[in-house]
């Protein structure tokens, strides 16, 4: 907060300090949750008078304030854009009643904003990602790889064998996907058999993927810091032996070919949000020219695998 007092305060004096003939710098300000610290850490990167990068939490107490401050600093907003996976309807609703009265555009990145709440205004925005797709396409590529032999059988029975390795309880997204996948594998008519469930904390503690690998034939691992012990594991085959969805601004697993991974690249998501803002400032219906798949206000950035 007062990392958004200071901005702000020092906008004002900017403004403050301007002869007549000079013009207001305009800038876009994203705001981005503590939760999201890959994703704060590479908008850092972009920071300039044009671009303004804020982080906070998501409670409303805290949105109300940025909210209040805004109102009073608002001179030279070009944009706003908030990169949270905890953005309420409520905390939406609250950034469009004040946008609207500025004619700025809002997006609402990482969260799934209802249709009503998006047409309360013409320059209220979505970028999200569908976790069910993003699942199917992978179990589509697993069906691939068991049927040419890339993915281990150790024994030779001809069932994938598997462990997961993922929290007791996901997010909704992480749940959606593990589901799907599950699901999906078996649809695909791949025959399967769950060995267990195995916590994140156990691998991190001590119990090495190599000893997992052990009893089960592969891993399909759903865990945020997976990438971090992942390139620590020596596979013992040729062939997939671990199968793992993540989400960052950089795919650490690009390289490991005993890896089959379906990566949610972050960057795009700042990509899609200039896209919006670049179509606004040539006065373009914002989401006229994008990169990513458009279903009504919401971009949809797609996981690749």
């Amino acid at each position: 907060m007062r990392r958004l007092i200071s901005i702000l305060f020092t906008v004002c004096l900017l403004l403050c300090g301007c002869s007549e003939k000079e013009e207001i710098v305009q800038y876009d300000l994203a705001i981005v949750d503590t939760d999201m610290s890959e994703m704060c850490e590479y908008l850092n990167g972009f920071e300039n008078e044009n671009y303004t990068v804020m982080e906070t939490e998501f409670s409303s107490g805290h949105i109300d304030t940025i909210i209040s401050d805004l109102k009073t600093y608002s001179e030279g907003l070009n944009s706003i854009t908030l990169y949270s996976k905890n953005t309420t309807e409520e905390t939406a609703q609250k950034f469009i009643d004040f946008v609207k009265t500025k004619e700025l555009p809002v997006t609402f990145a990482f969260s799934n904003i209802s249709t009503d709440i998006l047409n309360s205004y013409d320059k209220a925005f979505c970028i999200t990602t569908n976790y069910t797709h993003a699942a199917e396409i992978t179990a589509e590529k697993i069906k691939a790889l068991w049927a040419d032999g890339t993915i281990i059988d150790a024994d030779d029975n001809m069932i994938f064998t598997f462990a997961s390795v993922k929290k007791e309880e996901l997010s909704a997204d992480m749940q959606a996907f593990f589901d799907t996948l599950i699901a999906g594998i078996e649809l695909y008519g791949v025959p399967m058999q769950i060995n267990s469930d195995i916590s994140p904390d156990e691998v991190v503690s001590g119990e090495s993927l190599v000893a997992l690998n052990e009893a089960n034939e592969a891993l399909i691992v759903v865990d945020k810091s997976a990438a971090s012990y992942i390139s620590q594991y020596t596979p013992y085959s040729n062939g997939i032996e671990i199968i793992t969805f993540t989400e960052n601004c950089e795919n650490s697993l690009a390289d490991s070919s005993f890896v089959l991974h379906c990566f949610l690249d972050y960057t795009k998501y700042k990509q899609a949000a200039d896209e919006i803002v670049e179509n606004f400032n040539n006065r373009q219906y914002p989401l006229i020219d994008i990169s990513f798949p458009v279903i009504d206000r919401t971009i949809f950035i797609p996981a690749t695998v």
